[in-house]
């Protein structure tokens, strides 16, 4: 029921321009937002611990009130349609199609940055795409998700031991595979290391897949621009990263989206509870 619901909500947004969309999420977000207490105290700690960053409470709840509502035109609008919503300058493309033709695969990490839903389109109907994806708690909504993202040839995956065999796989055949490795990881796969030049706990799947295997590592980010979205790429030194060390390397990736995200944060989920003070977070017991 819930889901029939949310697919009748999600095709009556989808009916609306891009712009409108976005305006109705920030509107709708910045009524909710005060009354979501978890999340103001986790927004909260990041000013307390980034406060070089000027995060708001605006900016963090009109981004997630935009990127929610944008599942809209996703999950219904015509393929071609959203590919014109799509721009890439003929630099990052060249970046992209370098890294692909290489042939020894591609590993897209992809910070929560901007419309980062919205690379899934374009790499998925273009080259195919494997993904790892850890569903979210609504059965329904992640329903409504997964529906949308396969629609584009994305092929996810378990996060298991068998997801991440068909991770290496796919990169060893020459694929591309997406990854976000900036969600909160499970405590038996964390590892602390320095993000943003403050100690945080990560994933060390991305590190795990470069030594694995021959692939090329690029950072791709979703940029939200007044009419549509932006895609950008930037390549890493991965045959280097290969002679070092988990940690090294993850310190690396690292390097390169904190300064992705330092140059948009107001386009940043500042909602994952990653940071640590001398080994213990810093958003509090009710967190």
């Amino acid at each position: 029921m819930l889901y029939s619901i949310l697919l009748w909500l999600s095709r009556a947004i989808s009916a609306l321009p891009l712009t409108t969309i976005r305006a109705i999420g920030r509107g709708v977000a910045n009524i909710l937002y005060p009354f979501a207490k978890r999340e103001r105290r986790i927004v909260e700690a990041h000013q307390r611990y980034l406060p070089e960053l000027a995060i708001t409470h605006r900016a963090v709840s009109e981004q997630l009130g935009q990127a929610l509502l944008e599942q809209a035109p996703l999950t219904h609008w015509e393929v071609d349609k959203i590919l014109n919503s799509i721009n890439i300058d003929q630099t990052h493309h060249r970046i992209l199609t370098e890294a692909i033709n290489q042939q020894h695969g591609v590993l897209m990490l992809m910070p929560h940055l901007g419309c980062w839903e919205w690379m899934g389109p374009y790499l998925g109907t273009h080259f195919g795409v494997t993904a790892m994806v850890k569903p979210v708690r609504n059965a329904s909504l992640n329903r409504l998700i997964k529906r949308q993202r396969e629609r584009f040839g994305t092929h996810t995956v378990p996060t298991d031991l068998n997801g991440v065999k068909q991770l290496i796989r796919g990169l060893k055949q020459g694929g591309i595979v997406n990854m976000m490795p900036d969600q909160t990881p499970h405590p038996e796969s964390a590892h602390q290391v320095s993000f943003l030049g403050k100690p945080c706990i990560c994933i060390s799947l991305p590190a795990r897949l470069i030594k694995a295997t021959q692939c090329q590592v690029l950072v791709g980010i979703a940029l939200r621009t007044p009419t549509g979205v932006t895609l950008e790429f930037t390549p890493c030194p991965a045959e280097h990263w290969r002679t070092l060390d988990d940690n090294a390397i993850t310190e690396n990736i690292n390097q390169i989206i904190g300064e992705k995200i330092t140059q948009h944060a107001d386009q940043y989920i500042w909602n994952y509870r990653r940071f640590r003070n001398n080994g213990e977070p810093v958003y509090g017991e009710r967190t």
